[in-house]
């Protein structure tokens, strides 16, 4: 597993040192919600988030995320401003 901000990665890990397994993790969520096909399910951060960075780290309109995963591909995300003034929730 694999982040990088504007190509640059910051987070590397192996599948083999999540806390729970990848089966655990939907067997769990599956007893609270139907899961379908194209769902994503975030299972959190390698060690170190950015704010804990030295020098810290935050994401800025332009930048890139992409996170991958060998064999399944990668998800891209532009970051962009967004105006929360009328979220309602």
């Amino acid at each position: 597993m694999r982040c990088a901000i504007n190509g640059v990665v910051l987070r590397e890990a192996s599948t083999q040192q999540v806390a729970f397994s990848f089966e655990q993790i939907i067997a769990e969520l599956s007893w609270g919600m139907t899961l379908r096909a194209g769902d994503i399910v975030l299972t959190g951060t390698p060690s170190g988030i950015g704010n804990a960075c030295e020098p810290q780290v935050f994401l800025r309109p332009g930048d890139e995320v992409v996170t991958e995963v060998s064999s399944l591909g990668a998800l891209r995300n532009p970051m962009a401003p967004s105006d929360l003034s009328g979220y309602r929730g």
